[in-house]
């Protein structure tokens, strides 16, 4: 039995965890894509940045299905099926808004302005790497060659690549979230000895 508060917790989390990863999603495109800072701390920004969000998304993932989980009663419990499946629902909520962020941003940049960025950007990393461009020449055409050939993702695109990615994502952390947010049902016994 699904409690009627399933839905619109999820929907509220959700929305929450949504928004900060989409941020956080823009963010690191920008980032990437900006040539005011130097390449070094660009990419140190970036790789902390990323730690930081995966960090707080399992925090965040964790502390709202625990508070989801106080809406069921002591005699309920909260099983860890329960559990995994509000988690796997926050993540496909959370992954259509961050999709969606995705999308209306690279649109509001301009999808030829995004994938000539990211060329130079990729460029320029290669060309920081010992031996620089002469010795991996072949390996940064085949990747300039793979984003100029790359067609514009519909918005469609974006939202399956998203979901996919957190759905994966919101599996593999919440068997292990699920299970630190699961209550076993009190039986009465236990509920009169508490009393007593």
């Amino acid at each position: 039995m699904i409690n009627r508060f399933f839905l619109s917790d999820a929907l509220r989390y959700g929305a929450i965890l949504g928004v900060i990863m989409g941020l956080s999603r823009v963010f690191e495109i920008y980032l990437f894509n900006c040539t005011e800072v130097d390449i070094v701390p660009r990419v140190i920004i970036i790789l902390v940045e990323s730690l930081t969000v995966v960090v707080v998304y399992l925090w965040l993932m964790y502390k709202f299905t625990k508070r989801h989980s106080m809406r069921y009663s002591p005699s309920q419990g909260f099983s860890f099926f329960r559990g995994l499946a509000f988690m796997l629902l926050l993540s496909m909520l959370t992954s259509i808004v961050v999709g969606a962020a995705n999308y209306i941003y690279i649109e509001i940049i301009g999808y030829e302005n995004y994938i000539w960025n990211s060329i130079a950007r990729i460029t320029e990393m290669f060309e920081s790497l010992p031996g620089g461009v002469g010795e991996n020449g072949e390996t940064l055409d085949d990747v300039v060659a793979i984003l100029r050939d790359k067609p514009k993702p519909s918005m469609f695109d974006s939202l399956f690549s998203s979901t996919y990615t957190y759905l994966v994502g919101g599996l593999i952390c919440g068997l292990c979230l699920a299970a630190m947010a699961e209550k076993r049902p009190e039986s009465e016994s236990d509920q009169n000895n508490f009393e007593e």
